[in-house]
């Protein structure tokens, strides 16, 4: 499964997404956003709805081969799937948002109409899938403290690093066109790994643990030879 961090003011270049997406070579498109208060999907506060008047759509309309939000590149990569005959990914919301497949498809129907595709719109309503999933990680907002943090704890200068808490869990609606990914594979293959460090770990402080007994018996016998010789020493310096 291929993955993008798309944050709408923080994007990959054209180039570089539609190598990805734009062929045959994804068969999923997982995204982030931004959704505080539903911006990073262009959500209209008072209808609810998605605003094709947001200033960065309509930017995206003045130049539509070069868009710069999220959804107008998928758009694109998907009108390019469209044109070469071939079968459109699906899409996929990481927000932990309700209904964030719905969402993710109300943005991109909406961005392409916003772009003058509406036979485009209507294909990618009709034909690419959007699952809802529940994604239960905090991963906060990423400010300075994030990136200080980075730089002092891990010696990395990152722009955008992403914290999260170690818990996690992922529940995805079995909604995929081109067929599920064998995610299940992947978690086991995971904790394969997983039981594979632990035991190496517990490996390790068990040579550790041999070491360290006999480096301590090899002290006790050298010392037990010590004191042999010394009481030795004692008797033959008496006899003389």
């Amino acid at each position: 499964m291929k993955h993008n961090r798309c944050l709408n003011d923080r994007l990959p270049s054209g180039g570089q997404f539609h190598g990805h997406f734009g062929p045959t070579r994804a068969a999923e498109h997982s995204n982030c956003v931004d959704d505080r208060d539903g911006g990073g999907y262009f959500i209209n506060a008072a209808t609810g709805q998605f605003d094709p008047t947001h200033p960065a759509i309509v930017e995206d309309a003045k130049d539509t081969a070069n868009p710069r939000t999220v959804f107008g590149l998928i758009v694109t990569a998907l009108g390019r799937r469209r044109a070469n005959g071939t079968p459109p990914f699906t899409v996929l919301s990481c927000d932990n948002v309700v209904k964030n497949g719905e969402m993710a498809h109300n943005a991109c129907v909406g961005t392409a109409r916003a772009l003058g595709q509406t036979e485009l719109a209507d294909w990618i309503s009709e034909n690419v899938a959007f699952p809802n999933g529940m994604v239960d990680r905090i991963t906060p907002v990423t400010g300075d403290i994030e990136r200080v943090a980075c730089q002092q704890n891990h010696g990395i200068e990152d722009a955008w690093p992403v914290f999260c808490e170690s818990f996690k869990q992922w529940v995805l609606e079995d909604n995929f066109r081109a067929g599920r990914p064998a995610l299940e594979k992947e978690q086991r293959e995971r904790e394969r790994k997983k039981e594979e460090r632990r035991a190496l770990k517990e490996d390790g402080q068990q040579q550790k643990q041999q070491q360290k007994n006999m480096r301590q018996r090899s002290r006790a016998t050298t010392g037990r030879r010590r004191t042999s010789g010394n009481k030795w020493s004692r008797r033959q310096q008496r006899k003389a």
